[in-house]
């Protein structure tokens, strides 16, 4: 305190969280800290309200708040030198400083914290939906939203943090919603009275003839299963961005933020050709489509461990794709359910195998209904598919970074030596059925679960 009273200055060379270098200047008139990109000045007025030292168990955390962003730094007992010199300039500044008063919440947060617990009670909240066994997951995830509790600061830095376990919680409450509607049935004396051709197909049915003939009904024109098909995709796709965007701004990359791909709007992951000419030009020409969004761009150099955040930041697409699955799922049984106990008298055709082809019959505004069974039935269905398909280990998919980074002295060398070539690999696979053969047994295996699940919320 005497150096400062003396006006000498004191200089501090720290390296922030990314490795960027800064000189921290110190004297009776402020603190300056000039970095390799940037610089801004502390009056001394305000060093109650933006400089702070906290004690942790590796050192001291120094915190400065700039106008623009917060730099922090772990340091050595330099901390402690400073947390002295700022206690002693708290204990003498006017007293009309607000020294309780916050940071203004109008000053933008660099990175966001994401704490694995939270990520995880998140996924595991997902299957919980599942009759009988739901509630095992259920459980699992309060217990991950428990634990993460205790790495759960007040900061504006876990804002992020604190909405998705809010957004968890209620997930949670949907899904075990619907888990008792599904669970627990009414007795047979309670139950109302529902043929067996009300939930499975026709020809398996063991009510009379006249009845398992399903009635006559004019489907809908092609294109309105095209307009689906394209609202689901482009809303499957902004969130498989999006992840990706998100999950590296969480892991230290904010290159994506900055050009806008942290968003649910649709506008921003568009390529003109992979999202809109090529699938259209594959439909008129060949009956099939085929596109992709604009890929997101990551640095994993500036990522805080660089392979693990690049394996993060590549699964984080697939599954968000299996949670929409899920979400969907869910609303797909409690839409069944809630015909059955409201309409008993009512007729679902194809429900058990999640077909697109779905309908409901004998109940008031059956379009409506059917209308939602189709749309939730294409939801789960494409984005399963769109999850497991971005899993394969062949590049430019999200799987051969994920196996790539994984065992990168072997699969990363040979990804790495086949990448110039990945478009004509990947379309030869394609248009060979290479991809269909991997990518079968798993998509049946799947929707032999779903169907399983289906079959379970019914009694059958």
């Amino acid at each position: 305190m005497e150096i400062l009273r003396q006006a000498v200055q004191v200089t501090f060379h720290w390296r922030d969280a990314l490795g960027g270098m800064w000189v921290i200047e110190l004297d009776a008139a402020g603190i300056r800290l000039v970095g390799e990109t940037e610089s801004f000045e502390i009056p001394r007025d305000r060093w109650p309200l933006d400089v702070s030292v906290a004690a942790v168990k590796e050192g001291y955390v120094a915190r400065f708040c700039g106008p623009q962003r917060d730099v922090g730094f772990l340091v050595g007992a330099e901390g402690a030198a400073l947390a002295e010199v700022l206690g002693h300039v708290v204990t003498a500044a006017p007293r009309d400083v607000a020294f309780a008063e916050a940071p203004p919440d109008d000053r933008p947060v660099l990175f966001p914290k994401m704490n694995r617990t939270t990520v995880l009670a998140l996924l595991l909240a997902g299957p919980a939906f599942i009759p009988v066994y739901g509630v095992a997951f259920a459980l699992a995830s309060l217990v991950m939203l428990g634990l993460g509790r205790r790495s759960l600061r007040p900061s504006r830095d876990f804002s992020h943090v604190r909405t998705m376990r809010r957004f968890t919680l209620l997930w949670l409450l949907f899904n075990l919603a619907v888990w008792g509607l599904t669970t627990f049935k009414p007795s047979d004396r309670q139950r109302p009275r529902l043929r067996r051709a009300d939930i499975t197909a026709p020809q398996i049915s063991d009510a009379p003839s006249s009845a398992r003939a399903r009635p006559a009904r004019q489907e809908p024109p092609m294109m309105v299963y095209v307009v689906v098909a394209i609202v689901v995709s482009l809303l499957s796709l902004s969130v498989h961005e999006c992840a990706h965007a998100i999950t590296a701004l969480w892991n230290g990359d904010d290159y994506a933020r900055s050009l806008g791909r942290v968003t649910l709007n649709p506008l921003a992951h568009i390529d003109p050709f992979g999202t809109v000419l090529l699938p259209a030009i594959l439909f008129f020409t060949t009956g099939m489509t085929f596109g992709y969004a604009r890929p997101v761009p990551v640095m994993p150099s500036r990522m805080m461990y660089h392979r693990i955040s690049d394996i993060y930041v590549s699964a984080a697409g697939p599954v968000s794709n299996l949670l929409i699955a899920c979400a969907g799922m869910g609303a797909y049984l409690l839409v069944g359910r809630v015909i059955w106990l409201v309409f008993p008298e009512a007729t679902i055709w194809e429900y058990r195998f999640l077909s697109p082809s779905v309908e409901a019959a004998g109940l008031p505004g059956a379009a409506v209904w059917t209308a939602a069974l189709r749309m939730l039935s294409i939801l789960v269905l494409m984005n399963v598919g769109l999850a497991f398909f971005n899993l394969l280990p062949i590049p430019p998919l999200d799987g051969s970074h994920v196996c790539g980074n994984l065992y990168p002295r072997t699969i990363g060398r040979f990804f790495d030596a086949i990448r110039p070539y990945q478009i004509p690999i990947f379309i030869i696979l394609l248009w060979t059925g290479a991809m269909r053969a991997m990518l079968g047994p798993t998509m049946s295996t799947v929707v032999w679960g779903l169907q399983w699940t289906i079959a379970a919320s019914v009694g059958r």
